[in-house]
């Protein structure tokens, strides 16, 4: 390796260290800032009057520290800065910095190359932590102290200073509920993404962002009852309107007149039985089960087919004049086809027959849904009416 080249490599691991301390210290600066407003974030938090302050104490964090790293990577250090820093400190009167000039320059003399062997003997010896040791500055120490403050401010105690007791019973119980209606609202946005159901989803995500308010008791007693009841209000509303279409167009109808109706086949008991307990989701499944034993050519005997197209018609009966029709006619089309012995077309008007049953049941699952929603609103909106009217609270 020539002279020149193995004073550069010296000089740049020089450099490069100078650069990385130089970073070090300005992050250490811009640090101090930030942790300085983690602290009083997570002590607002402490004396209750800042819920869930974390995610603006990372923010301030990472923030002042990517600042400091920007500011500290626009400070280049050159050879040159890098040599005569090492000539001050290692008393090297010059030598490197010289060599690095003269290097440099278009019209060096003849006692370059001398200077460069010179140069890069004496920087043989050299180590980038002989001319720069890590020295902890004051922006360090201060940055490391307020970083343990954080720490244990983090990990202590909330005192609630300054709230009676009533007002900490009010707000343990909306947290509490809180907690409570956003597990009813996960599972009723859950059921409703996966059946498809539009109006439960909408009020599972309203009463989702209402649990959060009240996990978070950000809201005063006041605030709360009003917006729970306004809610309820609105779930109270629709399931009205679902009874009132449910009675006219659902299963109730269907149950009454098929109450005392005798069947002869096992399947269409089955199916008289889904309809007498008004569970449409049984008995979609149940004729969806029927055409596929149609498909496959089933009943086998002639007297099997009359008794099932006898108690299907007896079924399509029995759904005249509810919001099931269309399942009527296609009960009576599929007894028709039974008795021609067309089993494939039986099996497609049952299948379209489970079909309309199945937006009932979509409809019969949205009201579920909804009941549940509000049985635990309104409980949670007892709960934090009566909170600070509990004994002790105040």
């Amino acid at each position: 390796m020539s002279p020149e080249l193995q004073l550069d490599v010296k000089l740049a691991a020089i450099a490069r260290r100078f650069r990385w301390l130089v970073v070090e210290r300005r992050v250490a600066w811009c640090l101090l800032p930030g942790l300085a407003v983690a602290l009083g974030l997570i002590a607002a938090h402490k004396l209750d009057r800042l819920d869930e302050p974390w995610g603006l104490v990372g923010a301030a964090v990472t923030v002042s520290a990517l600042a400091g790293l920007v500011w500290g990577f626009l400070r280049p250090v050159s050879l040159l800065e890098a040599a005569i820093l090492a000539d001050e400190r290692l008393g090297l009167k010059e030598r490197l910095s010289t060599a690095v000039l003269f290097e440099k320059s278009p019209e060096a003399s003849a006692l370059v190359p001398a200077l460069l062997r010179d140069a890069s003997r004496h920087a043989a010896s050299i180590s980038s932590h002989q001319v720069l040791p890590h020295r902890p500055t004051r922006a360090m120490w201060c940055s490391l102290v307020l970083l343990a403050l954080v720490g244990g401010a983090s990990l202590a105690p909330v005192f609630p200073l300054g709230r009676t007791a009533g007002e900490l019973a009010v707000r343990k119980q909306m947290r509490e509920q809180g907690q409570q209606l956003g597990k009813v609202a996960q599972k009723a946005k859950e059921e409703a993404k996966k059946r498809g159901l539009k109006a439960p989803a909408e009020l599972a995500a309203k009463l989702e962002k209402l649990a959060k308010e009240l996990a978070k008791a950000k809201l005063s007693k006041k605030q709360a009852l009003l917006k729970t009841g306004k809610l309820a209000e609105e779930l109270r509303e629709l399931q009205k309107q679902q009874a009132l279409e449910e009675s006219q167009n659902g299963l109730g109808r269907a149950a009454e007149a098929l109450r005392d109706t005798a069947l002869q086949t096992k399947d269409a008991q089955d199916l008289a039985r889904a309809v007498r307990e008004q569970r449409a989701d049984d008995l979609a499944s149940r004729l969806s089960r029927l055409a596929q034993e149609l498909r496959a050519g089933k009943p086998t005997s002639e007297t099997g087919r009359a008794d099932l197209a006898r108690d299907l018609r007896q079924l399509a009966a029995g759904l005249e004049g509810t919001g099931l029709g269309d399942a009527s006619s296609a009960l009576r089309e599929a007894a028709d086809r039974l008795q021609q012995g067309k089993m494939q077309a039986a099996a497609e008007a049952v299948e379209r027959a489970a079909q309309q049953v199945g937006q009932s049941a979509q409809a019969q699952a949205e009201r579920q849904a909804l009941e549940q929603m509000s049985e635990q609103l309104e409980k949670s909106q007892q709960q934090v009416a009566q909170a600070d009217q509990k004994p002790g609270g105040g």
